[in-house]
């Protein structure tokens, strides 16, 4: 792959372009055939008109746990891909393989990028990503609004039962609550929605107005 030399005074400075490609859903028999991959990782660069500069390396990962004396998650590696929805492409992606929950995980990934730091930003996110506190501090200092699936386990109280219009843009909306987290003192949204294949879906919003 190419690189880059940028003057040592430039303060921005990176290592080339990088290529990360995301192997779930790949077919596990030719993920796991070592010639397959070699084949395709000297291949790939001509192919999308880079300049290979060395022979492709492969590290199989053999995941130490805990109980064992390491530190890998037997529940796997943790990935979080960021996507631009405008640009329509993704502008980071992070993996974590060791034992830490989902929030830290995204604490330690998100506390520096810049796109991080945008103000009123809309983020859209796992409902395992969700901590009631951390987005209520990215509200405060950056305006920052999230939506995310409903956990079942999740305790909540009922503030207002909001009155909505049946327009084309709430098309498919059937409740929209005020609620109160346990874990919150600003007041969220609870949107209860029917998708056309008749599934039903409740999200969270952390804004208690339109």
């Amino acid at each position: 792959m190419s690189v880059q030399t940028l003057d040592s005074n430039n303060t921005n400075q990176h290592f080339g372009v990088h290529l990360t490609l995301e192997g779930y859903g790949a077919c596990s028999e030719k993920l796991a055939d070592m010639n397959y991959i070699l084949s395709w990782l000297r291949n790939i660069p001509g192919e999308i008109g880079m300049h290979k500069i060395a022979e492709p390396l492969v590290v199989v990962n053999q995941p130490v746990y805990p109980a064992e004396g390491g530190t890998d998650n037997r529940k796997g590696h943790m990935a979080l891909t960021t996507y631009d929805k405008r640009a329509g492409i993704a502008v980071d992606s992070n993996t974590e393989s060791t034992s830490i929950d989902e929030m830290r995980f995204v604490k330690k990934g998100w506390i520096a990028p810049h796109w991080t730091c945008q103000k009123n930003a809309l983020y859209v996110v796992d409902r395992a990503f969700l901590e009631a506190r951390y987005w209520d501090q990215r509200k405060a200092s950056h305006g920052a609004t999230v939506i995310t699936r409903l956990k079942s386990t999740f305790k909540y109280k009922i503030r207002e039962e909001m009155i909505f219009t049946t327009t084309p843009v709430n098309e498919g909306v059937v409740s929209d609550k005020t609620i109160q987290l346990k874990s919150s003192k600003q007041v969220w949204r609870l949107i209860k929605f029917v998708a056309p294949d008749g599934k039903t879906y409740e999200y969270r919003i952390n804004t208690g107005h339109r």
